[in-house]
């Protein structure tokens, strides 16, 4: 998702999910258009290890010049990366985005499903954990556990 105003044809930033991202590229990342003096320089030197000599060479080979813009910066991976609900609501409230009076009602419901959807995929693919959770919060796999109540005002599914 790339989010930039009508005038300018640069982004502001963008997230990507990538589900066969390359090594060494996070699959959900972020990529913020910017200026940072002191990044470029530290991505021009790449350090002394091989994969930061590495990528340096593939910028100097391919004639581009390593911006801030380049870094990729992690934001939870397959299952814990930030929805569009999470992003739609950051441009509501940090940018003052014209928004119907119960869009935000809308984005909540939105984030609870997609979620709900991650949780499911992760307790599909890690069934161990989740039973030996169960087990060890006492609760009796005979029957269906009642629901965690937690004293925070606003649900994990839901909450910005």
């Amino acid at each position: 998702m790339t989010v930039a105003t009508f005038s300018d044809s640069v982004p502001m930033f963008h997230y990507d999910f990538v589900r066969t991202a390359g090594k060494g590229i996070p699959s959900a990342h972020i990529n913020v258009h910017a200026s940072n003096d002191s990044a470029v320089k530290v991505m021009l030197g790449c350090g002394g290890k091989n994969r930061g000599k590495a990528r340096r060479k593939r910028f100097v080979d391919s004639g581009f010049f390593p911006t801030f813009s380049t870094l990729h910066f992690p934001v939870g991976g397959d299952r814990f990366r930030p929805g569009l609900e999470d992003v739609l609501e950051m441009l509501i409230r940090e940018f003052g985005i014209d928004a119907e009076d119960h869009c935000l009602d809308a984005i909540k419901d939105s984030r609870k499903e997609y979620r709900e959807r991650q949780l499911r995929a992760l307790v599909r693919e890690f069934p161990q954990i989740v039973y030996d959770e169960l087990i060890q919060a006492g609760h009796d796999l005979a029957e269906r556990p009642a629901a965690h109540v937690s004293h925070a005002s606003e649900s994990r599914l839901t909450k910005y």
